[in-house]
């Protein structure tokens, strides 16, 4: 029903063994396709306990369709095109 695109800060090599990790609290860029449409919003996500939100240019919250949602997580540095 969902495919939701969300880019987050990625931090590599922060330790010997090259691990990185994303910023998974704060703001960011996304995209939700549902309906043969797809919609560019900001995720927010203030604390880590918090729901994801996704809102619009107005800070509108851009609701879900009803049923599963497929998410992928991608590094900030990526650009996401939807055709």
């Amino acid at each position: 029903s969902n495919v939701i695109m969300i880019k987050y800060p990625f931090h590599d090599n922060v330790d010997s063994s090259h691990h990185g990790y994303y910023e998974m609290t704060g703001q960011g860029e996304a995209v939700i396709c549902r309906d043969g449409r797809s919609f560019p919003c900001t995720w927010v996500q203030e604390n880590k306990t918090d729901m994801i939100r996704f809102v619009d240019d107005q800070g509108n919250d851009i609701p879900l369709k009803v049923g599963k949602s497929c998410v992928h997580i991608l590094p900030d540095k990526v650009e996401i095109t939807c055709n």
